[in-house]
């Protein structure tokens, strides 16, 4: 069971209903440089956004709900489900929603996570919040120690009066309390298996590390606690400052891939009965921690290497496929190095390209569709 705990839901203030103004928002997807699965569990993960972003427009329909012009199904869209659960009131006024991403779908890009921060700030500004001087009369609480799942009952806190107004549109929008829902999301999308790794990057942009060694060059930024089947998880979330040359790398398409929670299933499961794949996981730790460290001396080879000894321990406890194997065994010689990314099984690759001719002859004798990205931009933007 999914429980809620130290959650207030205060939308619901007053029985009426609420006017809405157009919106958009936009957020990026992203790249786990170090850390998937084994940032679940505790261990360092460093996530960086790409320049490829998702939009979600927001505007009152005069029918019924509709997704990119269809009925909307929570059952086949649980993230926005989640999302709709905790911002549209039932009496708010029908939506219309639209969905524009050049995030890939399924392949370990944070499509899902992108999604849900545009759709989380989107909804916020379409439908707005009260507020009452320097108090928000309405949305969820930051100061709660214990962000949860679930359904939520708590009766509204105030009643509004002629001192509260109604704000809309990105002054609407709080960064902590859409990274906050957006979390909560993926985990009820992912049986309660999702760090807040995805979903803060795509909110905040740049560089972000999960689960720091203690390093003081790293700016703390938040700390995420959520609580699933009464376990309480905790995750430190750091800002990564890099001072090297302009990042960017080569994704390659090696085909889709299975959920993210049927991959997190899958390596549970191996790591559970292997103890090599044990040590792979405890080593993805260490490993993460060396890394922070090369990001922060700007080592650009010493990364590339580290994503390689990712790699192996990515491979040991069953992420990695026989063509993504291949493919980083083909590109070895023209790569400072290169790992899967996201959860496995499929989707895409990462890749420090070196000799770049070379590679994409590589990748083209292989029938491999790519893109090259930036990291390290913009995260939510609201318009």
């Amino acid at each position: 069971m999914l429980e809620c705990v130290g959650l207030k839901d205060v939308s619901d203030v007053v029985a009426m209903m609420l006017p809405a103004t157009p919106s958009i928002a936009s957020a990026p997807g992203k790249a786990i440089i170090f850390g998937e699965h084994a940032v679940v569990r505790g261990a360092p993960a460093v996530v960086a956004v790409i320049n490829r972003r998702t939009t979600v427009k927001c505007q009152p329909n005069d029918g019924p709900w509709l997704i990119d012009g269809h009925p909307f199904d929570p059952v086949v869209m649980p993230h926005l489900g989640s999302l709709f659960r905790r911002l549209c009131p039932q009496w708010s006024p029908p939506l219309r929603l639209e969905i524009d991403s050049e995030v890939p779908m399924s392949g370990g890009l944070g499509s899902s996570a992108a999604l849900c921060v545009a759709a989380a700030a989107a909804l916020r500004a379409c439908l707005g919040r009260w507020r009452c001087g320097d108090e928000w009369g309405s949305g969820f609480s930051t100061d709660a120690d214990v962000f949860g799942l679930g359904p939520f009952d708590d009766p509204p806190l105030h009643a509004p009066d002629e001192t509260w107004t109604l704000i809309q549109g990105s002054e609407a929008v709080v960064p902590d309390e859409v990274m906050r829902l957006a979390h909560v999301a993926e985990a009820e999308a992912q049986r309660g298996r999702a760090s807040p790794t995805d979903t803060s990057a795509s909110a905040l942009g740049g560089l972000i590390v999960v689960n720091p060694p203690d390093v003081h060059e790293l700016s703390h930024l938040t700390h995420r606690t959520l609580s699933v089947d009464g376990a309480i998880q905790n995750w430190d979330l750091h800002r990564l400052t890099w001072d090297g040359p302009p990042l960017s790398c080569w994704f390659v398409d090696t085909g889709p891939a299975p959920s993210t929670s049927e991959m997190v299933e899958l390596v549970n499961e191996c790591v559970s009965g292997h103890s090599e794949a044990s040590a792979a996981m405890n080593r993805m730790s260490d490993l993460g921690a060396v890394g922070i460290q090369a990001f922060l001396e700007g080592d650009v080879t010493a990364i590339g290497q580290i994503m390689d000894d990712q790699q192996d321990c990515l491979r040991t406890f069953g992420a990695s496929t026989d063509i993504i194997d291949r493919c980083l065994e083909n590109v070895r010689p023209f790569v400072r190095g290169g790992k899967l990314t996201g959860a496995g099984g499929g989707g895409y690759v990462i890749l420090v390209p070196e000799d770049e001719n070379r590679l994409a002859e590589v990748l083209q004798n292989m029938n491999l569709p790519w893109f090259e990205a930036s990291l390290g931009g913009e995260g939510l933007r609201v318009a």
